[in-house]
């Protein structure tokens, strides 16, 4: 009550209120749950890595265009995102709607995928081409796919065991921020606190951690540090121009 009088409740109510016990019943499971999680932190590493580095690479593009080439990439861009807000609302937008319902609906593995797809293209264009939006919401919706991806393949891999793709979709959400800003202690808190799923903070944790270490050993920056000497670059070459 006191939640819905004065707007405390989370951002993103989740609440994936799943004790640990209720995901990995038995102890001989949790080796199992616990590899899982940090192969899933390995695969949120290097997703972080690449989201790094095809950003930069789509804004280098972007770079070159000239402004009356901009402004049809723009626009054409601005249709396709109007045509699919119409056709498939849950493609484009900044993710808060597509995370609750990842977490709510039973997606297939082909539907999940295919939605990561186009969701991290349209996330590359529209941050290239300067349309407002950013990269943070989109992240974290990027990241709940890939980890609900994650745990229906292994459910399918692994169906003796009762575990609950969701899990591993929360610790995604954190994975990619950590991996993406190198920043895991502040992945773990975000996620946790906008969710208020805190029954889960083991496989967030872990995840988090292991996707920022991941990162670092491919060699992958900060993303707001690659950004900043991007602008700084710029800058320099526009005074000497």
């Amino acid at each position: 009550m006191d939640d819905q009088v004065f707007g405390m409740g989370p951002l993103l109510p989740i609440q994936l209120k799943i004790a640990l016990s209720r995901v990995v019943p038995l102890p001989d499971e949790i080796i199992v749950f616990v590899s899982l999680c940090l192969g899933l932190g390995v695969l949120i590493g290097v997703c972080g890595a690449a989201f790094n580095k095809i950003l930069l690479a789509c804004l280098r593009v972007t770079d070159r265009l000239s402004f009356r080439t901009m402004l049809v990439f723009a626009s054409s861009l601005g249709g396709v995102a109007g045509a699919l807000m119409v056709l498939a609302p849950g493609f484009v937008g900044g993710g808060d709607s597509l995370v609750q319902a990842v977490f709510s609906t039973s997606a297939t593995l082909g539907l999940l995928v295919g939605m990561l797809v186009v969701r991290a293209g349209m996330t590359f264009l529209s941050y290239s081409a300067g349309v407002p939006g950013g990269v943070f919401a989109p992240m974290l919706a990027l990241g709940a796919l890939v980890g609900m991806s994650f745990g229906s393949l292994a459910h399918q891999l692994l169906p003796a065991l009762p575990m609950h793709p969701g899990a591993f979709a929360l610790a995604a959400m954190g994975g990619l921020f950590a991996a993406t800003v190198r920043a895991p202690l502040t992945g773990i808190v975000l996620v946790a606190e906008l969710t208020a799923s805190f029954e889960l903070l083991t496989p967030l944790i872990i995840t988090c951690l292991v996707a920022s270490l991941t990162a670092q050993l491919v060699g992958s920056k900060p993303l707001y540090e690659l950004l900043l000497d991007r602008t700084l670059g710029n800058e320099t070459k526009s005074a000497a121009g």
